[in-house]
């Protein structure tokens, strides 16, 4: 299965996060494929066409599954394994 994890990206705790989260979901599930988009913004970031490049990312990204995290990570709490 593939997840399209997406988040806030405001701060660098929320980028961290973001990447906590992915490699949780990865560590406890092998046969999960996150995408994070984050990931592939900081490859392309300072090339043209930036918003074009990463819109067509996404769109060809997104499969299985998307996960969204809302803004607020205070409300957040993850106890346990993250999936079974």
């Amino acid at each position: 299965m593939k997840i399209y994890l997406t988040g806030p990206l405001f701060t660098l705790a929320e980028r961290m996060f973001n990447e906590e989260l992915a490699n949780a979901l990865q560590q406890d599930s092998p046969s999960l494929e996150v995408e994070l988009p984050q990931r592939y913004a900081s490859q392309i970031a300072e090339g043209p066409d930036f918003s074009r490049k990463m819109f067509n990312y996404s769109i060809a990204a997104i499969d299985d599954l998307m996960l969204s995290l809302p803004y607020s990570m205070e409300r957040i709490r993850i106890r346990g394994p993250v999936l079974r």
